[in-house]
């Protein structure tokens, strides 16, 4: 019978299980916009529609290394998710607010 991770996981020694963690947390860092799309099961053709754009303007978004704020924001978005945005300084996090006014004025009015 297959165990269960989580059971083989708590046996592992804590220097294991934090090499483990440090892969996984490093992993998740390094996902491009196309493997975070492609694990949601969204194809560019979907992004295109909801982002009213040309399927390959995605494709070219999500190769490029030089992607503005908004249009992160817009993709996130047609994901269903939402864009946040960090300054780390000495592994301390400063979440940033990019929001415009008018989308705190619509936060506000809910």
């Amino acid at each position: 019978m297959a165990k269960k991770f989580n059971e083989l996981f708590k046996k592992m020694s804590p220097e294991r299980q934090a090499r483990i963690n440090a892969k996984v947390k490093n992993t998740l860092k390094e996902m491009s916009l196309a493997e975070i799309r492609e694990h949601h099961q969204v194809t560019q053709e979907n992004i295109a529609t909801i982002l009213q754009v040309k399927q390959s303007s995605v494709s070219r978004l999500e190769q490029r290394s030089n992607v503005t704020v908004e249009r992160l924001r817009d993709y996130a978005h047609a994901l269903g998710g939402e864009l946040e945005v960090r300054i780390i300084i000495d592994d301390q996090p400063y979440p940033v607010n990019l929001k415009s006014e008018s989308e705190e004025e619509q936060i506000s009015a809910s």
